[in-house]
């Protein structure tokens, strides 16, 4: 695939994203982002699960293997900035959450990644995906004590949006 065709305008948000000046340490809600930056419902679940559809459908959906791509480069985007976020914070942002005072490391097994091929459970399980993520951004938006960082999360979610909205409208029009 080749990227630089990709207008990732498409796949994200008007809004501009807030920067991350402003936020000053807080261990507790770094370790909250911890989950939107690499638990279950993640960005580098997001993006892993997202890189793999598109390899797999690449062949007999190539538009829709590039929408799966352009999607994935947006939730790097989200990465990067959660990763930035969490630091500031205070945290190490290893990929894990925090559990019960222990490290809960991310890993590709089928917990966390779908690895089914079917185009129509791809999709659905995307849009699933995108509607969790959406509401775990603004759940935990509603915990941050910062309002920098919160501002940061509801933006996010904005985009997770806009994603849903492009998977359903891929799902309407193949099923």
């Amino acid at each position: 695939m080749d990227h630089d065709n990709l207008n990732l305008n498409e796949f994200r948000s008007s809004e501009p994203y807030p920067p991350i000046e402003g936020i000053y340490p807080d261990p507790g809600c770094g370790a909250i982002i911890l989950h939107d930056y690499s638990g279950l419902i993640s960005e580098l679940t997001a993006i892993l699960s997202y890189r793999y559809q598109h390899i797999i459908v690449r062949v007999k959906y190539p538009k829709i293997a590039g929408i799966l791509s352009g999607i994935s480069i947006v939730e790097m985007t989200h990465l990067e900035m959660l990763g930035k976020t969490i630091l500031k914070l205070g945290v190490d942002p290893m990929f894990r959450m925090i559990q019960q005072d222990q490290n809960v490391f991310w890993n590709a097994g089928t917990n966390y990644l779908g690895y089914d091929k079917s185009l129509k459970n791809i999709l659905r399980g995307a849009i699933e995906g995108e509607t969790k993520a959406a509401a775990q951004y603004r759940a935990h938006a509603e915990e941050m004590s910062n309002p920098c960082v919160r501002d940061i999360l509801l933006r996010i979610a904005l985009d997770e949006d806009v994603h849903r909205k492009i998977l359903t409208q891929l799902y309407r029009r193949h099923f």
